[in-house]
């Protein structure tokens, strides 16, 4: 994706939605208690829990388990030491060799769920009467996710979208739920433009810049590590950049913390890292079950965005050649 960056993840997305419907099993006891121990990081006991009320029928916990089970960096330095049949037995629903997620059970309950399972099968494209092209089952997943505030996994499923060579339903996508998603989807959108019609290019440009003014980025092309090595007033504005961006607070407070004495060079690694990937790297697993900030603010977020981004650069090599303190760092926390 040519004008696709860096700074991917600029803008987190707003606040759950006050009247979202409902989801069976959020307010029972054992679900508070298995989640509040997940914040702790008290993360067997959780997941114990989580399990328990799951096949209990919780429908709650059926969700977050799913979502769990589908991070690694949220349950792999607990389950890695596992056999298969434990680890399966722990985060699925019981059935077969592999078992199965226990968003097919949970969907027959809660429309949620349903979105879940939808943003994760093979998209299909329709032509409408109109001559524009459609991915229905990517459509229902998007309405299904802003139902319950889920801004971050509806924005995925534009990026799935891409990722599958459906440019024409990227826009339809977005003409639908326009002002809803995330507005780092506008970068596919005038990616997608682009490359259909360059004489686009332009405007779609202008556009871009437009919403970004405020965070005076004006650099359309992702940003190689390199350059950022040699250019020191890239570096500079990635690191301004990066101190403005909401959805990588945790990462911010990680420098701060483990590496006050080179700061601005731990936020470049981390950047660069994430720069890799292209999701929202710290942001929580079921937004509507688990609101954000306070995931932010539970004990077990510094593990999991080391976690996280030693899944992204795996062996640590592009954020060690910006900054040791965040290699070590990373190294330390991720076990």
């Amino acid at each position: 994706m040519r004008w696709i960056l860096i700074v991917w993840l600029f803008v987190f997305g707003g606040p759950v939605l006050a009247d979202r419907p409902f989801i069976p099993g959020e307010d029972a006891v054992e679900f508070s208690d298995a989640l509040n121990a997940w914040l702790d990081g008290d993360d067997l006991v959780a997941l114990q829990g989580f399990k328990g009320a799951a096949e209990g029928g919780n429908t709650a916990a059926q969700i977050l388990l799913a979502r769990i089970a589908e991070e690694p960096h949220m349950h792999r330095h607990v389950t890695g030491d596992m056999s298969r049949k434990d680890r399966i037995e722990l985060l699925r629903q019981p059935g077969g060799l592999s078992g199965t997620s226990w968003l097919d059970v949970a969907q027959e309950q809660s429309a949620l769920a349903e979105g879940l399972v939808l943003r994760k099968v093979a998209f299909t494209s329709e032509e409408t009467n109109d001559g524009n092209r459609v991915a229905p089952e990517a459509m229902r997943a998007v309405e299904l996710l802003l139902a319950y505030g889920e801004i971050e996994l509806a924005t995925e499923v534009a990026f799935k979208l891409y990722d599958g060579g459906f440019l024409r339903e990227i826009l339809s996508l977005l003409d639908k739920f326009d002002g809803q998603l995330n507005r780092i989807a506008i970068l596919l959108k005038m990616s997608a433009l682009i490359e259909m019609n360059a004489e686009k290019a332009e405007e779609i440009a202008v556009e871009f810049v437009g919403l970004f003014e405020a965070a005076d980025m004006i650099e359309l092309r992702r940003i190689h590590p390199q350059v950022l090595k040699d250019n020191s007033t890239v570096r500079d504005t990635v690191v301004l950049l990066a101190e403005q961006v909401e959805a990588w607070t945790p990462l911010r407070e990680l420098c701060e913390i483990s590496c006050p004495n080179t700061y601005n060079d731990c936020l470049v690694a981390g950047v660069t890292s994430i720069g890799v990937a292209r999701r929202y790297p710290f942001s929580s697993p079921v937004e509507s079950l688990v609101l954000t900030e306070d995931y932010w603010h539970s004990a077990r977020i510094r593990g999991d965005v080391a976690r996280k981004l030693s899944e992204i650069d795996v062996d640590h090599r592009i954020g060690a050649s910006f900054d040791q303190c965040f290699a070590e760092t990373i190294t330390a926390l991720a076990q």
